[in-house]
């Protein structure tokens, strides 16, 4: 067995868990981050990295844009289309927005922390065991074959990642988790590739269906539902997937000639509406670990990013203090609730509402059509 002692671990290569690493550029800590899986990896997701997430990453990393430039397999989005109930209006974004398959936004975001110094990058290290001491935690992985020990954890390895059940002893909530389908289509008419589309509506249940264009002339199509909906009704997801875009107007006509890229595959996506446990003594969860994606769009990248950054103050001010204390992570939280709560609260509140009086956004989109922009 290798032995290693860092200040620092950073369980997740995700958006979250680079996000905070690259944070931390100069800080001077030793800092080990954790990957269970190798990259570059795929992962289910609609693959639209919002204006925010970018926001942050230029603040953060010196030279975003040059280095951004180098990733070639984007599409640089201006806006979305909302549809429901054959109503629609047209939202302009205000900050630059893109769409980027995972498999390469996610690897360009760990080779640029595996360039940081006082970093080290560990793929394909399932981590199996966390030890607590009273001052350090070492974990172990499932081969047996490192062990590293650190003063403090940020889990950013997701929603069914070790770190969100073993330290925040969360479970899975379905009233708050969505379930969602997702493929690659080639010929799909009509898009353009500038513009995601949404979908929603009496055909689509209280989930929605989403278009969005993908470099090389691909199409990302989607199909989310909370999964206690799915639970109680025995929802067959994919299913209900394949029915919409063929029986449902304006998909069935998109969907008509084209054809399926690669495999329909799922996978959850843990809302921002519950209130797990999100830090404790010596350690925070981030992203999808922390269960922070919008709970109207089912969006998490860019609130990935976000609370990435934020564990990354904490990180700082824990060292600089000596303070490792439960009590000392709630600046984390209060941090966390001040850039996210606002949002993740009226969302929630909007998708409730939504759900219960199924009347209301016609009059809002109907109300909204006054005030479309421009496509």
């Amino acid at each position: 067995m290798t032995e290693k002692n860092y200040d620092l671990v950073i369980l997740g290569g995700g958006p979250a868990g680079t996000a905070c690493a690259l944070s931390l550029l100069g800080s001077g800590l030793r800092i080990a981050l954790i990957e269970k899986q190798k990259f570059p990896k795929d992962k289910v997701c609609g693959d639209a990295i919002p204006g925010e997430a970018i926001k942050i990453l230029k603040q953060i990393v010196p030279g975003f844009d040059r280095e951004f430039l180098k990733v070639t397999q984007k599409l640089r989005t201006s806006g979305s289309v909302f549809h429901y109930n054959n109503r629609f209006f047209h939202k302009h974004w205000e900050n630059e927005a893109y769409t980027c398959r995972r498999l390469y936004f996610d690897n360009f975001l760990l080779e640029l922390a595996s360039g940081l110094p006082m970093t080290t990058i560990y793929q394909e290290s399932d981590v199996a065991e966390i030890k607590r001491t009273a001052e350090s935690f070492t974990l172990i992985t499932k081969s047996g074959s490192l062990e590293i020990s650190c003063k403090m954890i940020v889990g950013a390895d997701g929603v069914n990642g070790l770190s969100t059940s073993l330290l925040g002893g969360n479970k899975i909530s379905r009233k708050h988790h969505v379930s969602a389908v997702r493929a690659y289509f080639k010929g799909v008419s009509g898009v353009r590739e500038d513009l995601t589309e949404f979908y929603a509506g009496r055909h689509y249940g209280s989930g929605y269906f989403w278009i969005f264009p993908i470099y090389g002339g691909l199409v990302n199509a989607g199909y989310g539902l909370l999964s206690d909906e799915i639970s109680s009704a025995d929802i067959n997801l994919k299913q209900v997937f394949t029915r919409i875009m063929q029986e449902n107007g304006p998909l069935h006509e998109k969907f008509r000639h084209a054809g399926q890229y690669g495999p329909l595959e799922s996978r959850g996506i843990p809302l921002g509406s519950c209130k797990p446990v999100i830090s404790g003594e010596r350690f925070v969860l981030a992203g999808d670990a922390a269960s922070l994606a919008d709970p109207l769009s089912g969006a998490g990248i860019g609130n990935a990013v976000v609370s990435g950054n934020s564990a990354a103050m904490q990180v700082l001010r824990c060292f600089r203090s000596g303070d490792f204390s439960e009590q000392a992570m709630k600046a984390y939280e209060a941090d966390i609730k001040k850039r996210l709560g606002k949002e993740l609260r009226r969302n929630a509140v909007i998708r409730k509402t939504i759900n219960s009086f199924p009347l209301i956004p016609n009059l809002a989109f109907l109300f909204g059509k006054k005030f479309s922009d421009k496509i």
